[in-house]
């Protein structure tokens, strides 16, 4: 212990310079340079995630809204085919393919009805040639093929074909004319098997189709209907001249494309800007942090000190020693780690050697009580065999306590055997009620005879798992040592009481008696401690033994050690 005293005064001593050997200085330049790289990569690559992010944003909304104009466009489309699919199946139809033949007014009138439209200019009719036949103007018609003017020829639009008709077209404006297409299908034929006499066609304006494009405008980008690769259509159905490519585009029909261009902007003054305050920002965080962890080192460096004295004073084996903490955060934690950590040494060693010594003495039980227990055997053995005449009583009365005695010693060995290597327990699910009331019945002569009440009080009617031979052993034992505890004592009281309380099942035996010192509480469970005139000392300690390996506890209580009475109480505990 001398020895320890100079070191940890050493210790003490030595002065850790901020400047010199302290490794709070390291990590101080160490953090700043840890924050300064990260927060300067951090910068480069949100600048570049934020781009990548708003690209992939920007990709899908106009992904989106390419397929929502998508959508409308087919819509507008699978409408004009349904209502030309219900002209082709008119009766007589086909008269409109021929010279100088006209319809019934009621199928005329079905006609108009479905091309009395805006965006429909009229209804066409061809042969199987491709060659206009009728002409019926809509309400939006004007000039050929609905009257006379130039003359009219599909031969030069491409045809492509749809579900079960065909997309004429489009016809690019011409001399004020808006641009338009047609959406063509074979009129059915009348006799079965026969050869179709020709088509029906719609004439729509470009313009109702193109305007789904309208969805596209917007300040960084327009939408345009590209066909054939080299025609692209606005809003509008003008053709548009722009060269700019597209941002992104989906395919609507063969040949034909949705695409939406980008308008030109000016955004690098804009980028500029953003990253001169994403310099600025980094500039003033790395000041802060700097300022930061200056504080953070003063500090650390004045709640470390007691640490280290304190760790010092524990590796020396002062365990009582106690930092001193102030505050709440990590250092306190630490600081009361220690501390416990220093308390836990404490009892650690003290249940280690207490461990040794027990197993120092089970082993020095066991090795006696086999050495004793041998030629014990043969000395009972050969007294057994010894003739005695029946004329000499006192020989025959000597003999028999020497019997007796060996009897004895062979008990004594018995118990320091079970102390040593108890039998496993055997467990079983106990009715304490049972159990107890067996007891009862075993003892309550004897304790009715030293005039000692025996009560029993059991509040709930309690089942675990012990090893039922083993726990009546406890329990007898318990309540044995409580009757010879008060056989002089006037009017000796012994009380059972059986509840349960936090899930565990708890039996205390609490007698009367002149109790137990404060001293001996600490040792009256050691092997071969006993406070009796006689007795081997092994009782309390194999209870306690049987109790452990059953799973449960075993505690003694005595007012003995205050000055409010006297009496004991053995507490047993077991999970329920």
């Amino acid at each position: 212990m001398e020895s320890s005293i100079p070191t940890l005064n050493v210790t003490q001593n030595q002065s850790i310079r901020f400047w010199e050997n302290s490794i709070v200085r390291r990590y101080f330049f160490l953090s700043l340079l840890v924050t300064f790289i990260p927060l300067v990569l951090t910068i480069f690559l949100y600048d570049r995630l934020t781009g990548e992010l708003q690209q992939n944003i920007d990709q899908q909304r106009n992904q989106l809204q390419l397929k929502q104009v998508k959508s409308e466009m087919d819509s507008m489309l699978q409408r004009h085919q349904t209502a030309l699919k219900a002209i082709a199946s008119l009766p007589d139809i086909e008269k409109l393919l021929r010279k100088d033949t006209h319809l019934s007014a009621s199928t005329l009138n079905l006609i108009y009805f479905d091309i009395d439209r805006p965006e429909i200019y009229g209804a066409l009719f061809f042969n199987h040639q491709w060659q206009l036949k009728k002409a019926l103007p809509g309400q939006s018609a004007s000039g050929s093929p609905y009257w006379k003017g130039d003359s009219f020829s599909i031969d030069h639009l491409p045809k492509t074909q749809i579900s079960n008709g065909w997309l004429i077209g489009p016809q690019t404006p011409v001399r004020g004319k808006s641009g338009w297409y047609l959406i063509a299908r074979q009129i059915d034929d009348v006799e079965q098997g026969g050869e179709s006499p020709g088509y029906i066609a719609f004439q729509v304006r470009l313009a109702s189709l193109t305007k789904a494009l309208a969805t596209l405008d917007s300040d960084q980008g327009y939408g345009c209907l590209n066909i054939v690769s080299s025609i692209c259509f606005d809003v509008l159905g003008q053709l548009n001249d722009s060269t700019e490519p597209p941002v992104s585009t989906t395919d609507f029909l063969a040949h034909w494309q949705i695409q939406l261009n980008s308008k030109t902007t000016d955004t690098a003054s804009n980028l500029t800007t953003q990253r001169g305050l994403y310099l600025a920002v980094a500039i003033i965080t790395l000041l802060l942090v700097s300022l930061f962890f200056t504080a953070l080192v003063a500090r650390t460096r004045h709640r470390i000190k007691p640490l280290i004295h304190g760790a010092e004073a524990i590796a020396d084996g002062d365990w009582n020693h106690v930092i001193p903490s102030s505050g709440n955060d990590e250092v306190t934690q630490l600081t009361s780690s220690l501390n416990r950590m220093a308390e836990q040494l404490k009892n650690l060693m003290a249940v280690r050697i207490q461990m040794e010594k027990k197993a120092t003495q089970g082993d020095f039980a066991t090795g006696v009580a086999h050495e004793i227990r041998n030629p014990l055997a043969t000395i009972k053995i050969c007294l057994q065999s010894l003739p005695l005449s029946s004329n000499n009583p006192q020989a025959t009365e000597l003999k028999q306590l020497m019997l007796e005695e060996i009897d004895r010693i062979n008990q004594l060995i018995q118990n320091l055997l079970d102390y040593s290597k108890p039998l496993r327990p055997s467990t079983d699910l106990i009715d304490s009620s049972a159990l107890l009331q067996r007891i009862i019945n075993l003892v309550g002569p004897m304790a009715k005879e030293q005039s000692i009440a025996l009560t029993l009080e059991i509040e709930d009617q309690i089942q675990f798992k012990a090893d039922t031979e083993q726990l009546h052993q406890v329990i007898m034992n318990l309540i044995l040592n409580a009757i010879e505890a008060i056989e002089s004592h006037k009017d000796g009281q012994i009380h059972i009481h059986c509840y349960q309380k936090s899930g565990k099942a708890v039996i205390t035996v609490t007698d009367n008696g002149p109790g137990i010192s404060l001293t001996d509480q600490k040792k009256v469970m050691e092997p071969f401690f006993t406070t009796k005139t006689s007795g081997t000392g092994l009782g309390l300690a194999i209870s306690a033994r049987l109790v452990e390996l059953n799973g449960g506890q075993l505690s003694l209580s005595s007012s003995a050690a205050s000055q409010s009475g006297s009496g004991t109480t053995a507490t047993l505990t077991f999970d329920v």
